[in-house]
Parts: structure tokens; C-alpha cells; sequence
């Protein structure tokens, strides 16, 4: 039976999440999209404090103040880097924020206790995660096609999403629970969402600057895959912790990692696969 309040949310989705993402982007240009920076920084810092939560609920206690500036370092650099000029930014704040934490450990009062290695490695996952691999989103603004660069990701992450679940719904009855991390999802929505997005960059191809046949689709159906393993990824996190979604931000979706988890691992791949097959476009 179809879960009304699902539906729900993926027609908010459609309706007015991505025209209003969609606005951003192309409405708000300036500073190499400043202010899709801005977001996608503050989203980081909120998922860092999410994931804190989920450590909570194994007994790894975090700092949740700390933990939303050290979510929010990477991407902010990155920010300052793309919209500002400050070309080292983020290579510096990739040492400054482990040395940090590295000093943290040594000099905290934890340091003679066997609290040490849960919260240096808990401390450096909220560092990482999602804030690092959501960071080539921004650098995508920094192309001198960024906008279509921008289009074509958000495209294939939510197309990907959608028909995931689409597929799922009419054809999954059967083939759920292959995989134990998240036993609703069902192969038949795994492949018509990868298959979906790689058709819609197969369309794309015809309005970007590639150097390759079938670029798009390379590009697309590689994201979308990618996109996969980090839904599959995030719903481990949440089955260890015993939790069935990371935030309440969203009504019907959970919280902010639960609609960045498959954007989070999609976004390195596609940006290095765009960046491949469109050496010229850069900015």
C-alpha cells in the first residue's frame, strides 16, 4: 500500500523544493553562486549536528556546537575559495580543522580514558561528512558553465531519487530485502532510478561542452550509482544507531542527511567525471 505521507514529500519535492533550488541557481548567480553557497554550507553544519545525534545513540558523546562549526569548515572554505578568491582556502582547512581535532584529543581530559578513539573518530566524521563531499557542488560554481553544471547535477540526484521510488512502488514487490542495511528498498528501484538519470543525461548531452560521445550518460548513470551507495550508506548509519530517520526537519523526509545522503557521495563522482569530459569548461 502507498504511503500518503511519502507521496506527499516527494510532490513537495518536485513542487517546491527543486523550482525553489532551481531559483537559487539560476537567479542568484552572483559570486559564483554565493548564495547556493551559503545553503549548501549551512545544510552541512546542520547535518553534522544530525550525525552528532546519531553517535549520541551509541554513547559517543559530542559537542553539538563544535560539531556544527567543524560540519560547516570544509564547505564554508570552499565558499570563501569559489565566490572570493581565496585560492588555498580549503586545502588549509582541510589540515587546520584534523589538526584541531588532533589537539583536541591530545590535550582533552578523555585523553587517558578509553573514550579516546570513539570521539576522535566521531569528531572527524562530522568533519568530513557531509561537509567534504558536498564541497564539489561549490567548486562546480566556478565554471564558466556552471549553471548548466549545476542543472545537470541536481537533475540526475533527484530523477535518480524519484523514479527509485517510483519503480519501487510498482515493481518491487518482490525483490525487496537484498540488502540488509535497508530492506524496503528493493533492486527494481535501484535500477529504474540509475537508468532514468543515465537516460536524462543521454538527453542533456546535446546542451553541454562535451568532448566525448555519450558523456552525459556516463557522467549520470556513474552519479546515480554513486547517489545509490550513499542512500545505502546513510540508512546503515541509522539502523546502528536505532533510528529511523536522522533529523525531523522535513516532514515526511526526516532530516537534513536523509535528503543530502545520496547527493553527499554523488557529488565527488560527478564532479570528476564532468570535469573529465569537459576539460574546457572551466572557469
Amino acid at each position: 500500500m502507498v504511503n500518503i505521507q511519502k507521496v506527499l514529500s516527494r510532490l513537495l519535492v518536485f513542487f517546491i523544493g527543486l523550482p525553489l533550488t532551481l531559483a537559487i541557481v539560476f537567479f542568484f548567480p552572483a559570486r559564483n553562486h554565493l548564495l547556493a553557497n551559503v545553503v549548501i554550507t549551512a545544510l552541512c553544519g546542520i547535518g553534522a549536528f544530525e550525525l552528532a545525534a546519531l553517535f549520541a545513540a551509541k554513547q559517543i558523546r559530542l559537542n553539538r556546537a563544535a560539531a556544527v562549526v567543524l560540519g560547516m569548515t570544509l564547505p564554508a572554505a570552499a565558499a570563501l575559495q569559489v565566490s572570493f578568491a581565496l585560492e588555498p582556502a580549503f586545502v588549509y582547512a582541510i589540515f587546520l580543522g584534523l589538526l584541531v581535532i588532533t589537539l583536541k584529543t591530545v590535550f582533552s581530559p578523555q585523553s587517558r580514558t578509553a573514550d579516546v578513539l570513539p570521539v576522535f573518530a566521531a569528531e572527524t566524521a562530522v568533519f568530513l561528512y557531509p561537509g567534504l563531499l558536498l564541497s564539489p557542488v561549490i567548486f562546480l560554481g566556478a565554471r564558466s558553465d556552471s549553471s548548466f553544471a549545476l542543472l545537470f547535477f541536481l537533475l540526475t540526484v533527484i530523477i535518480n531519487d524519484s523514479f527509485a521510488w517510483l519503480f519501487g512502488v510498482l515493481f518491487g514487490r518482490g525483490n525487496r530485502g537484498i540488502i540488509k542495511v535497508s530492506p524496503n528498498k528493493s533492486i527494481a528501484g535501484f535500477a529504474g532510478g540509475i537508468l532514468s538519470a543515465a537516460g536524462a543525461g543521454l538527453f542533456l548531452e546535446r546542451y553541454g561542452a562535451f568532448d566525448h560521445g555519450f558523456a552525459g550518460c556516463i557522467i549520470a548513470f556513474s552519479a546515480a550509482v554513486a547517489a545509490t551507495l550513499g542512500d545505502l550508506a546513510e540508512s546503515a548509519l541509522k539502523r546502528s544507531a536505532g533510528v529511523k530517520d536522522s533529523g525531523t526537519l522535513f516532514p515526511g523526509r526526516g532530516g537534513v542527511l536523509d535528503s543530502l545522503d545520496s547527493i553527499a557521495l554523488a557529488a565527488p563522482v560527478f564532479y570528476a567525471l564532468y570535469a573529465f569530459f569537459t576539460p574546457t569548461g572551466g572557469g
